[in-house]
């Protein structure tokens, strides 16, 4: 028991440090979420990944004093307990078993092209199809990504270099078999 309210005491937090942990939430819950979903392909384990991730940040407060970069810091550790999640879960689903997403537009052929490539990206290989949606969906630059994933950032480069390469030659190729007489 006295370990239990040990525990309690460590994880409570001063009033300044709840105020900086609700402005991290704020700011960054999107880019953690999106950093999870990418990786977990599923949407509730993605925000219970999220809410993980932030205990982690409360629990690492003793380190915020020295973090240059709070994205990068936060993004790395979502990451983590992405894959963290990832590995205990020991699930691989099929490519072919993926949902199509559901788009909202009324343009029947945009959305049929919005399906196709979201498919073609997610049948990219995983270092591939990770820089790439932190490049594009993320916006982040090509330094903050080699941060994030710590790689080099010219791996980085190469990799979205690669991922833009094989995305257009499957595109091409699926568009060929579409509209092949």
């Amino acid at each position: 028991m006295y370990a239990n309210v040990k525990w309690i005491q460590t994880t409570v937090l001063t009033e300044s440090e709840a105020e900086r942990v609700e402005r991290m939430i704020q700011a960054y819950g999107r880019l953690v979420f999106s950093i999870a979903y990418s990786i977990l392909r599923n949407p509730e384990d993605a925000e219970d990944t999220a809410q993980e991730v932030f205990l982690r940040v409360m629990r690492y407060r003793y380190r915020w004093a020295f973090i240059r970069d709070e994205r990068t810091f936060i993004a790395r550790i979502a990451q983590r307990a992405a894959i963290d999640r990832r590995k205990q879960q020991r699930q691989h689903v099929p490519i072919d078993e993926i949902a199509e997403p559901v788009a909202a537009c009324s343009d029947h052929e945009r959305d049929e092209e919005l399906a196709m490539l979201t498919t073609l990206l997610r049948a990219l290989p995983e270092e591939l199809r990770e820089v790439m949606e932190l490049s594009q969906v993320e916006e982040l630059s090509s330094q903050e990504i080699a941060k994030v994933l710590q790689i080099p950032d010219g791996t980085v480069r190469s990799r979205l270099s690669r991922a833009r390469s094989l995305l257009k030659e499957k595109w091409q190729a699926t568009m060929e078999n579409k509209y092949a007489p």
